[in-house]
């Protein structure tokens, strides 16, 4: 009877045993997870922290996709028939300076987490952020290689494609330092914005150099069409996690004169059975580039910027039609009447 009573009390401790081991290391696992992100948050500081180093890695991302772009059609124009010098010269006297302004927002970046302790940054970040900064590297030996007569289209597109990846993967990654659900859902945006902007940047680039050149470089057409594919993806994405003004904003970019403008470049190019496309480089490089910066004013939500400008028009609009440069004007000011009336663009979306 003793045997049959251990039995049943080894049973029932067994039974209580269990969801209180289950408990215990449940806790523990919250306790371990509490501490990964209280250390990781201190390694960034506050939202507005994040906030700031999500805007200068998109700043990083839209010059290096601009650079990108100058690059490719520098290389086009080495090899268009006939040749234009002219042309060739001024593309690139801005390749140089389009150059600064990509190291510039590189430095900023660098400089923002130079400040930071990078070794308590969850793994998945501090990979990609390395990886940006390899691939960086490797993309200004390139620009070596391009002044010297030695640069290639492949290389480019590969550089500056794993740099921008890699900082659009560790925008993505900074959702893991966050529980705020704003700053969840605008990063979930922000990505979507990004990877559309990103195929749209790449497109702009093989274009470039294909209508420069006057023909497709072996495996351009097929790497085209493998963007147009990926794009419609990331446009599905865009809208699924965009907001009401993001999808509003990214409607109207798509649908102006500018952007309709390229998709017909795009089409023809996409559709010609030979290399006479009847695109000019220089018309294509303007209106894609348009495109690609419009796109980058989806990265910025509308509504957040409303209430500056109902304090805007409310401070300077008149009844006589206009606005004043500065509340204590008695005349109407033509600059501040047009900013007037981009301040009223937003306030109507």
């Amino acid at each position: 009877m003793f045997a049959s009573f251990r039995r049943i009390a080894f049973k029932l401790a067994l039974l209580a045993g269990v969801p209180v081991l289950g408990v215990l290391l449940l806790s523990g696992q919250i306790a371990l997870s509490a501490r990964d992100r209280a250390r990781t948050a201190d390694a960034i500081g506050s939202i507005e922290d994040l906030a700031e180093l999500s805007a200068r890695m998109t700043d990083s991302v839209d010059e290096l996709q601009t650079e990108r772009a100058v690059a490719a059609l520098s290389l086009g124009l080495r090899d268009a028939n006939p040749p234009d010098p002219a042309l060739e010269q001024r593309v690139d006297a801005n390749l140089l300076a389009q150059e600064r302004k990509t190291d510039a927002a590189v430095d900023a970046m660098d400089e923002f987490l130079a400040k930071r302790d990078r070794s308590r940054l969850p793994s998945r970040l501090r990979g990609d952020l390395e990886k940006a900064q390899l691939s960086f590297g490797r993309a200004r030996k390139e620009r070596l290689e391009l002044v010297t007569g030695k640069g290639s289209l492949n290389s480019v597109l590969e550089f500056y494609g794993d740099t921008n990846d890699a900082l659009i993967d560790a925008t993505a990654a900074l959702r893991g330092l966050s529980k705020d659900g704003d700053m969840l859902q605008g990063l979930s945006s922000l990505v979507a914005v990004m990877q559309v902007q990103e195929c749209e940047s790449r497109e702009h680039a093989v274009l470039s150099h294909t209508f420069a050149r006057g023909e497709f470089a072996p495996g351009l057409f097929r790497y085209l069409v493998t963007l147009v594919t990926e794009q419609g993806v990331h446009q599905a994405s865009l809208l699924s996690f965009s907001s009401v003004d993001q999808a509003k904003v990214y409607r109207l970019v798509m649908n102006g004169a500018l952007s309709l403008r390229a998709g017909e470049m795009l089409g023809r190019a996409l559709d010609a059975t030979e290399d006479n496309f009847g695109v000019d480089a220089n018309d294509w490089f303007l209106a894609q580039q348009a495109q690609v910066h419009a796109l980058a004013g989806l990265e910025i939500s509308v509504s957040a910027v409303k209430d500056k400008c109902l304090d805007f028009v409310d401070s300077l609009w008149t009844n006589e039609g206009g606005f004043y440069g500065h509340w204590g004007d008695d005349h109407l000011d033509c600059e501040y009447t047009f900013y007037g009336l981009l301040a009223l663009g937003h306030l109507s979306m």
